[in-house]
């Protein structure tokens, strides 16, 4: 209930955080695209049309939830002999019954870049952004071309890297917004790399299919199996 109810607050503010998201990063003037903005080639900027469906955001809640379970401390707060009400005790069950709050990609933007540079070049301006002048500003980023990423972290999206940045935006309310830079050349891949990254999440391992792979097909007359 609680996931249904935040996707459609998300929804709602998808014209104002469009709007504002398009003024901060300088994209107003920008009629077409290729389009030169902060000093970068762009070669296209999308927002989301509508927010991150439920079905998905209840899959990263529900990770969300068992990562808590696992290293949060939630847990260990409620097990504690605290006072009825106290402040540790109320944060720690809000944690836990509001556990959509920890998917920030319910709002999503993109920015394609033709190379490395201007994509560089972009989030360098794009760190300078603030919430109180800007009504916009960085307060996460996650760099899939770092040399600390693992071998396994890569394989398992497909071998697809960009750089993802969480801004907070201002409207009538404060927002995080999910937004990927990209370069070209990887870009040009993403829809077929994405798929892997589908297939490795679990997103076609749907529950009415799963006597599928446990079937086994009858050999034929001769010995082999239909495969």
């Amino acid at each position: 209930m609680h996931a249904a109810w935040v996707r459609g607050f998300c929804d709602q503010r998808q014209s104002a955080v469009r709007s504002r998201l398009q003024s901060a990063l300088g994209f107003d003037g920008c009629t077409s695209f290729p389009c030169k903005v902060r000093g970068s080639l762009v070669l296209n900027f999308r927002t989301r049309t509508e927010a991150k469906g439920l079905p998905r955001v209840l899959e990263k809640m529900t990770e969300a939830l068992e990562e808590e379970f696992v290293g949060g401390r939630s847990q260990e707060v409620l097990n504690q002999d605290v006072s009825e009400h106290s402040d540790a005790e109320v944060t720690a069950w809000k944690e836990l019954l509001t556990p959509a709050c920890y998917v920030c990609d319910i709002n999503g933007a993109e920015i394609e870049f033709e190379c490395w540079r201007d994509l560089l070049q972009f989030y360098g301006a794009l760190r300078r952004l603030t919430l109180a002048n800007d009504l916009c500003q960085v307060v996460r980023t996650k760099n899939g071309f770092s040399e600390a990423l693992s071998d396994a972290d890569v394989s398992a999206h497909g071998g697809y890297r960009d750089v993802k940045v969480w801004v907070l935006v201002s409207t009538d309310y404060t927002l995080p917004v999910e937004l990927q830079l990209h370069v070209k050349w990887l870009h040009d891949f993403k829809s077929s790399m994405h798929l892997l990254y589908q297939c490795a999440r679990g997103s076609f391992d749907h529950p009415h299919l799963l006597r599928c792979w446990h079937f086994e097909p009858a050999p034929k007359c001769c010995g082999c199996q239909v495969l």
